[in-house]
């Protein structure tokens, strides 16, 4: 069969060979046509530069002003933290549960999990625990979802726009590039790139 690896496909969990690619190819799933592969040798170093910038915009996102609500004279400014802890403290434990880590813990283990592999291994490390990262990758990349928070928000909005006046923060702000980060850096880490330089480093 020569050089590859096998790789269960996402989609139909069929198991298949998918042999080294070169740049620009692609490996599909000939069930039911999963892209299993591409053909980036450049993976780690792509995934280093988004994920770096992922972290940051994570950063800024959490810990500064996400709305600012303004109504009769009185402003009051919120951050996304602020509306969990409310949801906890009217008893909304399932709901508050819910939005705590797809909005909080799985996108920041998600992209952390990239940063701590991508970094070590482009400079030719192997990073402690770096076989269970990946393989929890997945599993972080599934229930991060950023792309509900920023649906609530726009709901939220149309809402409450006759009400009150609403302003975004710079939480806010830096909501739609870290979705745009996250999607590229999730779009560029290849597991076959990165199991491959995993086991040239261990040689």
């Amino acid at each position: 069969m020569g050089t590859g690896e096998w790789i269960a496909c996402r989609s139909c969990d069929q198991l298949l060979h998918v042999p080294v690619l070169k740049t620009s190819e692609r490996a599909d799933c000939p069930t039911c046509g999963q892209v299993l592969s591409r053909g980036r040798p450049d993976s780690i170093q792509r995934t280093l530069a988004l994920s770096l910038s992922a972290i940051i915009l994570y950063g800024v996102t959490q810990s500064t002003t996400f709305m600012t609500f303004e109504l009769q004279g009185r402003t009051q400014e919120a951050k996304i933290i602020t509306g969990i802890l409310e949801l906890f403290a009217d008893g909304k434990l399932p709901l508050a549960s819910l939005i705590l880590v797809t909005a909080v813990v799985a996108p920041f283990c998600w992209t952390a999990a990239l940063l701590y592999a991508s970094l070590p291994l482009t400079f030719k490390v192997v990073p402690p625990g770096i076989v269970s990262v990946l393989r929890w990758c997945q599993i972080a990349q599934d229930w991060s979802m950023l792309e509900v928070l920023m649906l609530a928000v726009i709901v939220t909005y149309v809402k409450l726009a006759t009400l009150a006046h609403l302003g975004f923060g710079p939480g806010a702000m830096a909501l739609i590039p870290l979705l745009l980060a996250l999607t590229a850096a999730g779009d560029s880490f290849e597991r076959a790139v990165f199991w491959r330089r995993l086991e040239q480093l261990r040689q």
